[in-house]
């Protein structure tokens, strides 16, 4: 009995370290990502019609773009109206989302300029020639600033837009859309 016992943990023991030495660990592709999306940043000094150029000539959709700033013209007594036209855009005002007072619109505290940096959602095509045309309205001069997105991709392609993107003289960085663990103590 002694003999058995000591080969089933003879076996035991050995199926386990076959087992665990058969699957290489890669700790980049073993996290998990949001499936169908990627991460860009953009170069500070392109327009976003530059950008929007980019992503629509590929067929790709722009989900979110956060960190464009924009300075308006309009005289500082009109930020209240610049707010309603902001929120009157679907992609601005999303319910979750909207251009807020003393938030993402303001008046520069020393020059008194009325400062846009509102995120936007859902940009397809006909939002992007709707802001395009709200910047013409509001007077909006767009300013140097971190920009980023977040781009819809087919599902299973990631890796392959990532390495499309990468080498444009437009972008920044491309990344995987992570998920991670957040632990409170």
């Amino acid at each position: 009995m002694k003999k058995f016992k000591f080969h089933l943990l003879t076996i035991l023991f050995l199926v386990f370290f076959l087992y665990s030495c058969k699957k290489e660990h890669n700790i980049e592709t073993d996290k998990e990502f949001e499936k169908g999306t990627l991460l860009v940043g953009i170069k500070d000094n392109y327009e976003i019609q530059k950008i929007f150029d980019i992503f629509n000539s590929n067929s790709l959709n722009i989900r979110q773009i956060n960190g464009h700033v924009y300075n308006s013209t309009l005289p500082s007594d009109s930020l209240d109206f610049v707010i309603d036209e902001l929120n009157k855009k679907a992609y601005i005002n999303n319910g979750a989302w909207k251009a807020v007072k003393n938030g993402s619109v303001y008046l520069h505290y020393n020059t008194k300029i009325i400062t846009i940096c509102c995120s936007m959602f859902n940009m397809d095509e006909n939002n992007q020639n709707d802001w395009i045309e709200t910047t013409k309205q509001l007077k909006l001069v767009e300013v140097s600033a971190n920009k980023s997105l977040n781009i819809e991709v087919p599902i299973g392609k990631e890796m392959y837009w990532l390495e499309v993107l990468k080498p444009n003289p437009y972008i920044r960085w491309v990344d995987l859309n992570w998920f991670d663990e957040i632990v409170l103590h």
